[in-house]
């Protein structure tokens, strides 16, 4: 088809009529129909995409074209505009409410959450479809939403829904995490991906009270680590499945990066973690483990400095560790802890998104307190430099 330009066409309402010889006030053509008209140059008829209500309606408005390859929703950024779509969806604690979360997740969630423009469509519209075959990623939905809905216009009775709907989905997904099939596994893979979200959100309302849970944010984070084992095991069972879905570009977040250098602060940072652990690890497999969780953490920052905006770089640190380090940990073993510490930094890179501010310092702060600073300063040096230098 080739390309029209601004003399060749001319928009009457919502119908384009051939060529214009741009008479002013009106052309020959409108004034021989008794219309009026409106000259552009859009080479297409323009479109208002969907969900995206806050855009003109004018038929002769160009949508806009993303700026940057990496997609960042208004809902991740402190402006006046994150009201204009979300609050006709706060909750009324009515027969409504449902359709009001599934609505908002469709308009303004799915943007939030996602890490790239490519991702949006993957959650607007694949995962609702996915949720109406699969209650529980239907709840995973409804949990998700109510809790942006939550971040965005704090009260009580988001954050009830929130956890209402996450507890309930969350125990429907253990029970078909036993049974992986061709048929369960996108839908689980999806709901496995809006946990982590719902964690690292939830820490940001009163929801930790409602659940009784503790502010500790060592047992926290490790909580999440063990959550995110369910991840590991969707892929480890239904890659294949999943490699021919709608998912597979997620799945490229846990691959391998090429090995580059990364900043001389970030290269120190770890081998001073490396040296710590050859020298003070006796257990061999133990040690072998804590340097399969630094050359972990090196891959995620270089996926990070890759993709320094997006969430789901975080990932692959914590689905790929091994047990033997998540019990250690647990069990909060000061070497374990530094290198936690140094995950901290990947998740306060991210300190500015709506669902992770809080989190990393937090995390770095809570290690420092833990651990005997006398001995383990070093380590934490760098982590605890990055968390107070970065003055927001």
């Amino acid at each position: 088809m080739s390309t029209l330009n601004s003399k060749q066409i001319v928009y009457i309402g919502t119908d384009a009529v051939g060529k214009c010889d741009e008479g002013k006030p009106r052309c020959a053509k409108c004034i021989k129909r008794g219309e009026s008209c409106s000259f552009s140059v859009p080479t297409t008829a323009p479109s208002i995409p969907p969900f995206e209500f806050e855009k003109s309606r004018s038929i002769t408005s160009v949508p806009e074209t993303p700026k940057a390859t990496h997609y960042e929703s208004i809902f991740c950024r402190k402006e006046p505009m994150t009201a204009s779509l979300s609050s006709s969806y706060i909750l009324q604690n009515d027969p409504q409410d449902p359709l009001r979360l599934i609505y908002h997740f469709g308009a303004s969630t799915s943007k939030s959450i996602s890490d790239s423009h490519d991702c949006v469509p993957i959650w607007r519209d694949v995962v609702p479809a996915l949720a109406f075959k699969h209650p529980f990623l239907l709840s995973g939905i409804f949990s998700v939403s109510a809790l942006h809905l939550g971040l965005l216009f704090p009260s009580a009775l988001h954050s009830k829904v929130a956890l209402h709907h996450h507890t309930t989905g969350l125990q429907s997904f253990r029970n078909h995490l036993l049974n992986i099939t061709s048929e369960n596994v996108t839908a689980l893979f999806a709901f496995s991906c809006l946990v982590p979200v719902y964690a690292f959100g939830s820490r940001n309302l009163a929801i930790s009270a409602l659940a009784d849970q503790t502010n500790d944010a060592l047992i926290e984070i490790i909580d999440l680590f063990t959550l995110l084992g369910g991840i590991a095991i969707i892929i480890e069972k239904g890659s294949h499945w999943l490699e021919a879905s709608p998912f597979a570009p997620f799945l490229r977040t846990t691959s391998s990066p090429s090995p580059r250098p990364l900043s001389s602060e970030i290269e120190t940072a770890l081998a001073i973690l490396t040296a710590k652990n050859n020298s003070t690890t006796s257990d061999e497999r133990l040690r072998e483990s804590y340097h399969s969780a630094i050359q972990d953490l090196r891959n995620g920052f270089l996926r990070a400095r890759d993709r320094p905006y997006a969430k789901m770089v975080v990932l692959p640190c914590p689905i790929m560790l091994r047990e033997d380090v998540m019990e250690e940990m647990r069990r909060k073993r000061p070497m374990a802890l530094v290198i936690l510490a140094h995950y901290g930094v990947l998740l306060h890179a991210l300190r500015r998104d709506l669902w992770m501010k809080g989190w990393g310092r937090d995390v770095v702060f809570a290690v420092r307190a833990e651990v005997d600073v006398e001995v383990w300063g070093e380590c934490l040096r760098w982590p605890v430099e990055v968390a107070e230098g970065s003055g927001d």
